[in-house]
């Protein structure tokens, strides 16, 4: 292989890592130019004609670059950036590839790798951005041999020592770039904030309606990852995870109630009538970016232990961020796991549970008294209405038909007529059924199910979990959760039971480690870790270092890295630079012999020169420099017998200085 394709290889790889990370985030404008100049430039390269001059070219990477940047991008000021960073990579691979350029193309590839990373802060960074050292290591090895080489035929043995190299250098610099990330100061928070995609939705805002679960509910993609405390397995019932509450109503629409109870006060409290119900769960939720400051844990949150993000308790035990979080937020909270929570109903909340809009269809309020007249207690009535919706007549689908010209659009009606809706359909006829037979209620938006991973024992929460259900307020309980929707059909059905497995269980496991160890190390964990390894000197040793110590130990280690480092130096020049270390032991005996090489001159015309002055010499100094010129230009290689022969012939020209001659 000659050493241009070399270079064009290594190139083009290059490019291909910062352009693979980047493609998905640019404008589409500017993914066609780059593929435009791309080919062109490929074209190019291959057949060595170059249709475009270079001012032509410039005049078109100047409008393209400009053209991205005013376009309108998916990520703002970022995405823009990026695009333009794509265009310019687009045109520098259509022009000439000087070395200069090349360098050039390495330096957009790892800008635009970097641009990507802050812009998703994908696992797939850390892959593309150890390939990318890799090749980038072999392509500053290369370039200097491309310039010695150029034209001529590139034996393998030279690609397959470099690639090793490279790996040597990069598994050297590991300790370094291990000390480098776990030690440097970290920021308290992002300096560039992270960007909100259009699928990334928490599945609820701060109102709720039929439909609103629909758009999410088909998305495969996670809303977040729970790892439970330190021992506990998959749990032996459907976790409910509750985001917020939702209490007034106009019969179509639900508002949420965010009202906040006092921040340093925990639900369990001395004041407060709640009492506990069920065992406390340790959470540690990784939660994705969100639409809403609502945050989620398991159903019922007590108190919230740590976050990267500031958030309060609601009084109706909802986890509320002080802003929308617009990255991912990480999260550590206890929650108890009950079906119903104890507190006292105050009489203006009573009202406000038992409120019915203006418009209630006549249906819905005559099938809810002909189910519960003859059941006059609260919970009895729950029971029997949930009951209703569980039968077999009821269907749960995403896919509705519209109304036909003269049906009803009202969407509680209908789905009383065709027996068929979401989890917001089910969920709303039955809380209006409850109040129209006064039973206080409401409707909770979250998540149900979920998917328990058991590599990583961690459930895992998709987008289509996403779920609304209904709590009544029974006297001698509290507010207790029932879920209308068919147990058999919609999102509890699809992942209470489900496990994940096998590879896809590894790698969102390895996911998952990526937003711990990676994305989410702050200063909060640094200063942990730090503490911890403090702790476990002060306890396993058992003494503290003294300044007399620490000087001692600077100095004995500043003795040991000079010693290693000239073993090295020393073991380099025997083992790996033999030829160079005696032709320069030759040179420095002919200079003292006032034979010096001249710069212009050759290495064979100098032994020849140095040869017609020490004639009995001759034959030794030609041997010793035809070797040196077999090493720097063949990669020639000699046996220690080889070795030991050229050192005597370099010994045996003697240190003496000439009378001075005419050359």
């Amino acid at each position: 292989m000659k050493s241009e394709r070399v270079s064009l290889i290594l190139t083009y790889a290059l490019a291909v890592l910062g352009i693979g990370a980047t493609i998905l985030h640019v404008s589409l404008f500017a993914a066609a130019l780059l593929v435009i100049f791309a080919t062109m430039g490929l074209w190019s390269d291959l057949r060595k004609q170059y249709p475009l001059s270079g001012w032509l070219l410039n005049l078109l990477s100047v409008a393209g670059v400009l053209s991205a940047l005013a376009l309108p991008g998916a990520h703002g000021v970022l995405g823009r950036l990026l695009s333009a960073s794509v265009v310019l990579m687009g045109a520098k691979l259509a022009a000439p590839k000087a070395p200069r350029d090349r360098l050039q193309i390495m330096l957009l590839s790892l800008l635009l790798l970097v641009g990507a990373a802050i812009v998703s802060a994908s696992m797939s960074f850390a892959l593309l951005f150890g390939l990318y050292l890799i090749l980038a290591t072999v392509n500053l090895l290369w370039m200097p041999f491309s310039r010695s080489l150029q034209g001529k035929l590139v034996p393998r043995y030279m690609l397959r020592r470099l690639s090793i190299l490279a790996a040597g250098l990069l598994l050297a610099a590991v300790p370094f770039m291990a000390l480098f990330y776990f030690g440097l100061p970290r920021a308290p928070a992002s300096l560039v904030p992270g960007q909100l995609k259009s699928t990334q939705l928490s599945g609820f805002t701060d109102s709720i309606s039929p439909g609103t679960t629909a758009d999410i509910a088909t998305t495969n993609a996670p809303a977040l990852r729970v790892v439970l405390s330190e021992g506990q397995g998959p749990l032996d019932h459907t976790p409910y995870w509750r985001a917020l509450v939702f209490q007034d109503t106009d019969g179509t629409t639900w508002h949420a109630d965010t009202q906040l109870q006092s921040p340093a006060t925990p639900l369990h409290s001395d004041n407060d009538p709640l009492l506990m119900q069920g065992p406390l769960i340790t959470q540690t939720v990784f939660l994705e970016p969100l639409v809403s400051p609502a945050l989620v844990a398991l159903d019922h949150p007590t108190h919230l232990i740590t976050s990267t993000e500031q958030a309060d308790l609601t009084r109706h035990a909802t986890l509320q961020a002080r802003r929308v979080p617009l990255q991912r937020v990480r999260y550590q909270v206890v929650s108890e796991d009950s079906s119903f929570l104890q507190v006292a109903l105050a009489e203006e909340e009573r009202i406000r549970s038992l409120a019915l809009p203006h418009r209630l269809p006549p249906s819905l309020l005559s099938l809810a008294l002909s189910l519960t007249q003859s059941t006059p207690d609260p919970l009895t009535k729950a029971q029997t209405l949930e009951s209703h919706f569980h039968s077999e007549e009821y269907k749960y689908s995403l896919n509705l038909a519209e109304p036909a010209p003269g049906e009803t659009t009202d969407p509680l009606e209908r789905f009383l007529t065709t027996k068929t809706g979401y989890c917001e359909h089910f969920a709303s006829a039955m809380a209006l059924m409850l109040r129209a037979v006064g039973v206080p209620s409401r409707l909770v938006g979250g998540y149900a199910g979920g998917e328990y991973n058991s590599t990583g024992h961690y459930y895992l929460v998709r987008q289509r979990s996403a779920h609304a259900w209904v709590e009544a307020y029974i006297a001698d309980r509290g507010w207790v959760r029932f879920d209308p929707t068919p147990p058999d059909q919609g999102p509890v059905a699809e992942t209470s039971s489900h496990a994940v497995t096998g590879f896809t269980a590894f790698l969102d496991t390895l996911r998952l480690r990526w937003y711990t160890f990676v994305i989410g190390y702050d200063l909060h964990q640094q200063l942990s870790l730090f503490r911890s390894i403090g702790s476990w000197v002060g306890i396993h040793l058992a003494w503290r270092p003294t300044k007399a110590f620490a000087t001692w130990a600077a100095a004995a280690l500043g003795v040991i890295a000079l010693g290693l480092g000239a073993f090295g130096w020393l073991r380099i020049r025997r083992r790996y630079l033999p030829a160079e270390s005696l032709y320069r032991s030759l040179e420095r005996r002919l200079a003292r012999a006032g034979l010096c090489r001249r710069p212009s001159e050759g290495y064979l015309h100098f032994a020849q020169r140095a040869g017609s002055h020490l004639v009995a010499e001759r034959t030794a100094i030609y041997t010793v420099v035809h070797a040196y010129v077999a090493y720097r230009y063949g990669n020639r290689t000699f046996d220690a017998a080889e070795l030991r022969d050229l050192r005597q012939m370099v010994r045996s020209v003697p240190r003496i200085r000439l009378p001075r001659q005419s050359d």
